[in-house]
């Protein structure tokens, strides 16, 4: 059933803090290894939101500004989505899907969702979201939020992508990479499957206990193999050119690898357990979001080099990067 928010409790937990201006760190050296030169200019545009399981809450960093919000939500914020200026957040253990306009940075509208909901995608119209705990994935219509249908999945259904060509979804305790749409074909991962990208034709996933990547094309899951990147990749997101990041929690490093020949092309050491990834609107930086130290490091995808932090609390998880408005 959907629900507004109890008013008394999130406008206690949820009001916003907004700061005159946000903390930023200019780096000034490299934290990229082997680089020299002075760090490029940090970015000064869009809308950075990270999301913090340990107190339950977002930040909404405006990077032109420097004014940042912070938003309490009733329960742990996992995945998020943003479209049509709603951003969509997955609870967890808080057994619910919030939606939050970006604008105002409040909460609209509250449903409650069983099955401790996890990854998250926009499909069109509509969302399809993961659930861990019942191995299925649900399909919301967007608008209204009420459901329209329910996919079966194997084991612990964690993240989900959504491309032209596929709607995919790691069966993390399964070790399973599968396709619900167009068909229902699936692989062999490598041990626990935490995150997932589709890029340049591509299905890309992080294999935390495998230390790998299994890449497959996304049409048909045709091609499969396995590149071993470094100790727990978490997370994966796409660049262009088929092209992606992979955050390693066990090494303290973010790596890039092109998924057509199957190489890790660059490494770079960040502050501990990276964790959220996030690539600016334009592709020229991307955020990492460290869940041991709270911090947040920006790089530029042109000098690979650290332009900016953010210092923010101990527990991060996952980032999104926005067009400014």
């Amino acid at each position: 059933m959907l629900t507004q928010p109890n008013l008394k409790r999130v406008n206690r937990i949820a009001s916003l803090g907004i700061l005159p201006a946000m903390t930023l760190v200019i780096v000034v050296f490299s934290r990229f290894a082997g680089s020299d030169g002075p760090a490029p200019e940090p970015p000064r545009n869009g809308l950075l939101v990270v999301a913090n399981l340990r107190t339950e809450s977002l930040t909404l960093a405006n990077l032109e500004s420097g004014e940042q919000r912070h938003l309490a939500l009733p329960g742990p914020p996992h995945e998020m989505v943003a479209t049509d200026g709603r951003l969509y957040v997955t609870l967890g253990r808080g057994e619910a899907l919030v939606e939050v306009e970006l604008s105002s940075a409040a909460i609209l509208r509250v449903l409650p969702l069983e099955g401790e909901p996890h990854g998250i995608a926009v499909w069109g119209n509509n969302l399809i979201i993961t659930l861990d705990k019942v191995n299925e994935a649900v399909v919301l219509d967007r608008a209204s939020l009420t459901e329209l249908r329910r996919y079966p999945t194997g084991e612990t259904p964690h993240v989900v992508a959504v491309s032209g060509e596929a709607v995919l979804v790691t069966d993390s305790r399964g070790d399973t990479l599968r396709q619900l749409e167009p068909g229902t074909k699936s692989i062999r991962t490598g041990g626990q499957p935490e995150g997932i990208a589709i890029t340049g034709g591509y299905a890309a996933t992080a294999d935390y206990l495998g230390g790998t990547l299994t890449v497959a094309r996304a049409g048909d899951l045709s091609g499969a193999s396995s590149l071993s990147v470094g100790a727990a990749p978490v997370r994966v997101t796409a660049l262009a050119g088929g092209q992606v990041l992979v955050s390693l929690q066990g090494r303290g490093e973010v790596a890039l690898v092109d998924l057509a020949t199957l190489s890790v092309k660059r490494r770079l050491k960040t502050a501990a357990r990276p964790d959220g990834l996030c690539v600016d609107p334009d592709g020229r930086n991307f955020a990492v979001a460290s869940n041991h130290e709270g911090r947040v490091e920006v790089f530029s995808t042109e000098a690979w080099k650290s332009s900016l932090q953010l210092n923010l609390d101990p527990g991060l998880g996952a980032c999104l990067w926005l067009a400014g408005r």
